[in-house]
Protein backbone atom coordinates (compact mmCIF):
# COMPACT_ATOMS: atom_id res chain seq x y z
CA UNK A 1 0.00 0.00 0.00
CA UNK A 2 1.03 3.62 -0.32
CA UNK A 3 1.73 5.97 2.53
CA UNK A 4 -1.88 6.40 2.87
CA UNK A 5 -2.98 2.68 3.09
CA UNK A 6 -4.36 2.34 -0.05
CA UNK A 7 -4.05 -0.63 -1.90
CA UNK A 8 -1.21 -0.71 -4.42
CA UNK A 9 -0.96 -4.75 -5.73
CA UNK A 10 -0.53 -8.16 -3.60
CA UNK A 11 1.64 -11.26 -3.98
CA UNK A 12 1.44 -15.44 -2.95
CA UNK A 13 5.21 -15.03 -3.96
CA UNK A 14 3.82 -16.69 -7.63
CA UNK A 15 1.28 -14.38 -9.07
CA UNK A 16 1.03 -10.35 -8.14
CA UNK A 17 -2.17 -9.16 -8.03
CA UNK A 18 -2.74 -5.18 -8.99
CA UNK A 19 -5.22 -2.75 -6.34
CA UNK A 20 -8.34 -3.82 -8.87
CA UNK A 21 -7.61 -7.68 -8.04
CA UNK A 22 -6.67 -8.78 -11.47
CA UNK A 23 -3.41 -10.39 -12.50
CA UNK A 24 -0.56 -7.46 -12.94
CA UNK A 25 1.11 -6.88 -16.35
CA UNK A 26 3.71 -9.54 -16.58
CA UNK A 27 2.74 -10.57 -13.14
CA UNK A 28 2.94 -14.17 -12.96
CA UNK A 29 5.66 -17.39 -12.58
CA UNK A 30 7.49 -15.81 -9.91
CA UNK A 31 9.46 -18.12 -7.77
CA UNK A 32 8.15 -17.96 -4.73
CA UNK A 33 6.91 -22.26 -4.56
CA UNK A 34 8.55 -24.72 -2.14
CA UNK A 35 8.22 -28.52 -2.19
CA UNK A 36 6.57 -30.14 0.57
CA UNK A 37 5.23 -27.26 2.28
CA UNK A 38 4.08 -24.20 1.13
CA UNK A 39 6.80 -21.15 1.56
CA UNK A 40 6.34 -19.46 4.97
CA UNK A 41 7.70 -16.09 3.51
CA UNK A 42 7.59 -16.84 0.20
CA UNK A 43 7.43 -13.08 -0.48
CA UNK A 44 8.19 -10.02 0.72
CA UNK A 45 7.60 -6.44 -0.79
CA UNK A 46 10.17 -3.40 -0.47
CA UNK A 47 10.01 0.41 -1.72
CA UNK A 48 13.29 1.16 -3.36
CA UNK A 49 14.31 4.19 -0.97
CA UNK A 50 13.95 7.54 -2.23
CA UNK A 51 11.41 6.29 -5.41
CA UNK A 52 7.83 7.29 -5.66
CA UNK A 53 6.87 4.22 -7.94
CA UNK A 54 9.74 1.02 -7.50
CA UNK A 55 9.30 -1.76 -5.39
CA UNK A 56 10.75 -5.16 -5.11
CA UNK A 57 9.38 -8.30 -4.68
CA UNK A 58 11.71 -10.45 -2.94
CA UNK A 59 10.72 -14.19 -3.42
CA UNK A 60 11.85 -17.36 -1.21
CA UNK A 61 11.89 -20.98 -2.32
CA UNK A 62 13.62 -24.37 -1.34
CA UNK A 63 13.32 -24.76 -4.90
CA UNK A 64 14.70 -21.76 -6.63
CA UNK A 65 16.48 -19.77 -4.03
CA UNK A 66 16.49 -16.07 -3.55
CA UNK A 67 15.54 -14.33 -6.13
CA UNK A 68 13.87 -10.40 -7.10
CA UNK A 69 11.28 -8.77 -9.54
CA UNK A 70 10.69 -5.28 -10.16
CA UNK A 71 7.30 -3.17 -10.82
CA UNK A 72 7.26 -0.08 -11.82
CA UNK A 73 3.64 1.84 -10.64
CA UNK A 74 3.76 4.24 -13.03
CA UNK A 75 3.23 1.74 -15.86
CA UNK A 76 -0.02 0.60 -16.75
CA UNK A 77 -2.19 3.44 -16.03
CA UNK A 78 -1.00 3.21 -12.27
CA UNK A 79 -2.01 -0.29 -12.31
CA UNK A 80 1.79 -1.10 -12.15
CA UNK A 81 3.63 -3.60 -14.44
CA UNK A 82 6.64 -6.18 -13.53
CA UNK A 83 9.87 -4.73 -15.52
CA UNK A 84 12.07 -6.93 -14.65
CA UNK A 85 11.48 -10.68 -12.93
CA UNK A 86 13.30 -13.54 -11.12
CA UNK A 87 16.78 -12.09 -11.22
CA UNK A 88 18.07 -14.76 -9.00
CA UNK A 89 20.33 -13.91 -5.82
CA UNK A 90 21.32 -17.12 -4.32
CA UNK A 91 20.11 -20.73 -5.32
CA UNK A 92 20.85 -22.27 -2.21
CA UNK A 93 16.80 -23.50 -0.26
CA UNK A 94 15.16 -20.96 2.17
CA UNK A 95 11.65 -19.90 3.16
CA UNK A 96 12.91 -17.13 5.01
CA UNK A 97 12.59 -13.41 4.47
CA UNK A 98 13.12 -10.48 6.96
CA UNK A 99 13.41 -6.74 6.52
CA UNK A 100 14.46 -3.72 8.36
CA UNK A 101 16.48 -0.40 7.82
CA UNK A 102 19.87 0.27 7.16
CA UNK A 103 21.53 2.21 10.57
CA UNK A 104 21.28 5.36 7.94
CA UNK A 105 17.89 5.18 8.05
CA UNK A 106 17.42 5.45 4.42
CA UNK A 107 18.80 1.89 3.10
CA UNK A 108 17.08 -1.36 4.20
CA UNK A 109 18.41 -5.08 4.46
CA UNK A 110 16.60 -7.66 3.44
CA UNK A 111 17.44 -10.76 4.91
CA UNK A 112 17.21 -14.54 4.43
CA UNK A 113 18.49 -17.59 6.30
CA UNK A 114 19.52 -21.01 4.38
CA UNK A 115 18.28 -24.63 5.13
CA UNK A 116 20.74 -27.26 6.00
CA UNK A 117 23.32 -24.36 7.25
CA UNK A 118 24.30 -21.96 9.72
CA UNK A 119 24.30 -19.41 6.88
CA UNK A 120 22.67 -15.97 7.02
CA UNK A 121 22.66 -13.66 4.01
CA UNK A 122 21.84 -9.72 3.95
CA UNK A 123 20.97 -8.06 1.22
CA UNK A 124 21.04 -4.36 0.85
CA UNK A 125 18.77 -1.88 -1.16
CA UNK A 126 19.67 1.61 -1.95
CA UNK A 127 18.50 4.58 -4.40
CA UNK A 128 20.17 3.26 -6.59
CA UNK A 129 19.13 -0.69 -6.80
CA UNK A 130 20.51 -3.61 -5.39
CA UNK A 131 23.37 -3.76 -4.41
CA UNK A 132 25.62 -6.83 -5.86
CA UNK A 133 27.50 -7.49 -2.57
CA UNK A 134 25.67 -9.02 0.15
CA UNK A 135 26.93 -9.89 3.54
CA UNK A 136 26.76 -13.58 4.54
CA UNK A 137 27.43 -14.49 8.16
CA UNK A 138 27.48 -17.93 8.95
CA UNK A 139 27.38 -18.30 12.77
CA UNK A 140 24.93 -19.98 15.36
CA UNK A 141 22.69 -23.22 15.38
CA UNK A 142 22.45 -25.01 11.54
CA UNK A 143 18.96 -25.32 10.35
CA UNK A 144 18.05 -28.56 9.23
CA UNK A 145 15.04 -27.45 7.30
CA UNK A 146 13.44 -24.04 6.12
CA UNK A 147 10.09 -24.24 6.98
CA UNK A 148 9.32 -21.01 9.83
CA UNK A 149 9.06 -18.11 9.81
CA UNK A 150 11.71 -15.16 10.15
CA UNK A 151 11.55 -11.16 11.52
CA UNK A 152 13.36 -8.44 13.10
CA UNK A 153 12.40 -6.13 16.16
CA UNK A 154 11.32 -2.62 15.33
CA UNK A 155 15.12 -1.40 16.14
CA UNK A 156 16.96 -3.43 13.49
CA UNK A 157 19.41 -4.92 16.52
CA UNK A 158 17.77 -8.57 16.65
CA UNK A 159 16.16 -11.54 14.33
CA UNK A 160 14.05 -14.57 15.75
CA UNK A 161 14.11 -17.71 13.41
CA UNK A 162 12.12 -20.51 13.79
CA UNK A 163 12.47 -24.03 11.90
CA UNK A 164 9.40 -26.09 12.41
CA UNK A 165 10.65 -29.82 11.61
CA UNK A 166 14.03 -28.95 13.66
CA UNK A 167 11.63 -27.80 16.57
CA UNK A 168 13.90 -25.06 17.29
CA UNK A 169 13.79 -21.24 18.31
CA UNK A 170 16.34 -19.19 17.76
CA UNK A 171 17.46 -15.47 18.35
CA UNK A 172 20.05 -13.46 16.91
CA UNK A 173 21.74 -10.07 17.12
CA UNK A 174 21.86 -8.12 13.83
CA UNK A 175 24.63 -4.77 13.46
CA UNK A 176 22.49 -2.86 10.67
CA UNK A 177 25.15 -0.74 9.99
CA UNK A 178 27.88 -3.62 8.77
CA UNK A 179 24.65 -6.46 7.89
CA UNK A 180 26.66 -8.96 10.16
CA UNK A 181 25.00 -11.02 12.56
CA UNK A 182 26.35 -12.36 15.96
CA UNK A 183 25.28 -13.84 19.41
CA UNK A 184 23.19 -16.34 17.43
CA UNK A 185 21.72 -19.07 19.74
CA UNK A 186 19.10 -21.47 19.71
CA UNK A 187 17.19 -24.34 21.43
CA UNK A 188 14.63 -27.32 20.77
CA UNK A 189 12.05 -29.42 22.17
CA UNK A 190 11.25 -26.50 24.34
CA UNK A 191 8.20 -24.75 22.58
CA UNK A 192 6.67 -27.46 20.71
CA UNK A 193 7.08 -27.11 16.83
CA UNK A 194 7.22 -23.98 16.04
CA UNK A 195 5.65 -22.20 13.08
CA UNK A 196 5.60 -17.96 13.60
CA UNK A 197 7.51 -15.00 15.16
CA UNK A 198 8.03 -11.44 15.80
CA UNK A 199 8.88 -8.76 18.37
CA UNK A 200 7.17 -6.16 21.07
CA UNK A 201 7.38 -2.76 19.50
CA UNK A 202 10.02 -2.11 21.97
CA UNK A 203 11.53 -4.81 21.21
CA UNK A 204 11.34 -6.06 25.11
CA UNK A 205 9.80 -9.80 24.33
CA UNK A 206 10.18 -11.81 21.61
CA UNK A 207 6.84 -14.02 20.75
CA UNK A 208 6.60 -17.21 18.99
CA UNK A 209 3.36 -19.56 18.21
CA UNK A 210 3.61 -22.83 17.77
CA UNK A 211 1.41 -26.20 17.82
CA UNK A 212 2.04 -29.85 18.43
CA UNK A 213 2.69 -31.57 21.98
CA UNK A 214 3.96 -27.91 24.50
CA UNK A 215 2.45 -25.94 21.25
CA UNK A 216 1.12 -22.40 22.41
CA UNK A 217 1.94 -18.82 22.40
CA UNK A 218 5.21 -18.17 24.13
CA UNK A 219 6.41 -14.55 25.23
CA UNK A 220 9.89 -14.12 25.69
CA UNK A 221 12.76 -11.88 27.47
CA UNK A 222 14.45 -10.55 24.70
CA UNK A 223 15.86 -7.86 26.64
CA UNK A 224 17.78 -10.02 29.12
CA UNK A 225 19.93 -11.65 26.62
CA UNK A 226 19.42 -13.99 23.91
CA UNK A 227 20.43 -17.35 26.03
CA UNK A 228 18.44 -16.28 29.04
CA UNK A 229 15.55 -15.28 26.76
CA UNK A 230 15.39 -18.68 24.49
CA UNK A 231 15.61 -20.26 28.12
CA UNK A 232 12.85 -18.79 30.24
CA UNK A 233 10.03 -17.78 27.60
CA UNK A 234 6.36 -18.23 29.43
CA UNK A 235 2.96 -19.63 28.06
CA UNK A 236 0.45 -17.02 27.36
CA UNK A 237 -2.27 -19.08 25.71
CA UNK A 238 -2.79 -22.24 28.17
CA UNK A 239 -3.48 -25.06 26.03
CA UNK A 240 -4.47 -23.38 22.95
CA UNK A 241 -1.74 -24.43 20.48
CA UNK A 242 -2.24 -22.52 17.24
CA UNK A 243 -1.67 -23.50 13.22
CA UNK A 244 -0.43 -20.34 12.34
CA UNK A 245 2.03 -17.25 12.59
CA UNK A 246 2.27 -14.13 14.16
CA UNK A 247 2.29 -10.40 12.92
CA UNK A 248 3.09 -7.55 15.15
CA UNK A 249 0.14 -4.73 13.38
CA UNK A 250 0.88 -1.10 12.63
CA UNK A 251 -1.69 -0.81 15.77
CA UNK A 252 1.04 -2.03 17.87
CA UNK A 253 -0.90 -5.33 18.54
CA UNK A 254 0.54 -8.48 17.51
CA UNK A 255 -2.01 -10.98 15.34
CA UNK A 256 -2.03 -14.80 15.88
CA UNK A 257 -3.53 -17.00 12.47
CA UNK A 258 -5.11 -20.39 13.19
CA UNK A 259 -5.33 -22.36 10.09
CA UNK A 260 -9.12 -23.11 9.07
CA UNK A 261 -10.07 -21.25 12.30
CA UNK A 262 -13.15 -18.31 12.09
CA UNK A 263 -11.18 -15.75 14.79
CA UNK A 264 -7.51 -14.47 14.92
CA UNK A 265 -6.11 -14.22 18.38
CA UNK A 266 -4.24 -11.35 19.31
CA UNK A 267 -1.71 -9.64 22.03
CA UNK A 268 -2.93 -6.61 22.88
CA UNK A 269 -0.12 -5.30 24.81
CA UNK A 270 2.47 -7.12 23.74
CA UNK A 271 5.02 -4.39 25.63
CA UNK A 272 3.96 -5.69 28.24
CA UNK A 273 5.26 -9.16 30.77
CA UNK A 274 2.45 -12.18 31.14
CA UNK A 275 -0.77 -11.50 31.78
CA UNK A 276 -0.78 -7.91 31.55
CA UNK A 277 0.28 -8.40 27.69
CA UNK A 278 -3.38 -8.82 27.56
CA UNK A 279 -3.42 -12.21 25.16
CA UNK A 280 -7.79 -13.14 23.99
CA UNK A 281 -7.75 -16.02 21.79
CA UNK A 282 -10.88 -15.67 19.66
CA UNK A 283 -10.43 -11.62 19.12
CA UNK A 284 -11.32 -10.68 15.77
CA UNK A 285 -13.63 -12.64 13.75
CA UNK A 286 -12.44 -13.28 10.28
CA UNK A 287 -15.19 -15.76 9.02
CA UNK A 288 -15.75 -19.35 9.01
CA UNK A 289 -12.17 -21.16 7.66
CA UNK A 290 -11.10 -17.76 6.84
CA UNK A 291 -7.97 -17.98 8.92
CA UNK A 292 -4.56 -19.67 7.21
CA UNK A 293 -1.50 -20.56 8.29
CA UNK A 294 0.45 -17.09 7.39
CA UNK A 295 -0.43 -13.44 7.48
CA UNK A 296 0.91 -10.86 4.76
CA UNK A 297 4.80 -10.86 5.59
CA UNK A 298 6.04 -7.54 7.53
CA UNK A 299 6.71 -4.36 5.54
CA UNK A 300 8.47 -1.50 6.13
CA UNK A 301 7.22 2.24 7.00
CA UNK A 302 8.64 4.65 5.10
CA UNK A 303 10.95 6.75 6.63
CA UNK A 304 11.85 9.24 3.56
CA UNK A 305 9.63 11.32 1.65
CA UNK A 306 9.84 9.76 -2.01
CA UNK A 307 11.79 11.60 -4.99
CA UNK A 308 7.91 12.24 -6.85
CA UNK A 309 9.81 12.15 -9.95
CA UNK A 310 10.86 8.81 -8.94
CA UNK A 311 13.84 6.93 -10.07
CA UNK A 312 14.35 5.29 -13.62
Amino acid sequence: SNCDGDLLFYTDGQTVFNKNHSVMYNGTNLKGESSLYESTQSAIIVKRPMSASVYYIFTASNIHGISYSVINMQANNGLGAIIQKNTSLSFKPSQKLAVTYHQNGEDIWVVTHYGNSNEFEAFKITKTGVSQNSVSSSVGPKHTGEHGDMKFNQQGNKVGAVVQDQKMVSISDFNNSSGKFYNSYGIVNKYGSPHGVDFSPNGNYMYVSSWDRDGGVYQLPANQGNIYALKNGISLSGNFAPYGSLQLGPDGKIYVTHDGGMYLSIIYNPNNYGLFSSFVRDALYVGFGKSTWELSNVTLVNKIIPDLNGIS
